[in-house]
């Protein structure tokens, strides 16, 4: 995963809405909140193909490791076809190409190691930007009602004293 998106979410779950209202003030706090939402969604949306991508890589390193150890057993009975036959070359090509096969499948197999590291690490992201987000609407939704009922105390409050000033 590139360092930018690491710290892009890093950002994201550290960041806290009520310490953005404080910088922001009363400079559209709403609209900061909703931007930090938008913000996280773009986030969630990057991990999310950054995963799409790692699970693609694990899935055609299986298939590469499939094939090489189908093309081991083949090459194993190939193999015994030829030294039965008397074709030594054919026996020794074989055996060539196994040993090839044998030192490319633990690279291959700590690929798919690294790969599947990735995956966890990423869906471990992933459910932390989605608890983030949620927490993040949350603040928003208390922030609305808040600001409903603050409006509601001031227009109460406003009638009563315009009423009172009439008497």
């Amino acid at each position: 995963m590139s360092e930018t998106l690491k710290t892009r979410v890093g950002r994201v779950i550290a960041g806290s809405v009520h310490a953005l209202l404080d910088r922001i003030e009363d400079q559209a706090p709403e609209a900061m909140m909703e931007q930090s939402i938008r913000e996280a969604d773009a986030v969630i949306d990057d991990v999310r193909h950054e995963l799409g991508v790692v699970s693609a890589n694990r899935h055609l390193s299986q298939q590469q490791h499939a094939s090489l150890n189908s093309q081991h057993a083949k090459l194993t009975d190939q193999i015994d076809e030829a030294l039965t036959g008397g074709r030594e070359e054919l026996a020794r090509a074989a055996v060539a190409r196994q040993l090839d096969i044998e030192a490319q499948l633990p690279v291959l197999e700590t690929t798919l190691g690294e790969y599947t590291r990735q995956e966890g690490e990423l869906q471990g992201y992933v459910a932390a930007l989605l608890a983030k987000k949620r927490e993040m609407q949350e603040a928003l939704g208390e922030f609305r009602k808040s600001r409903a009922a603050a409006a509601a105390t001031v227009s109460s409050t406003g009638g009563a004293a315009a009423s009172a000033a009439e008497h």
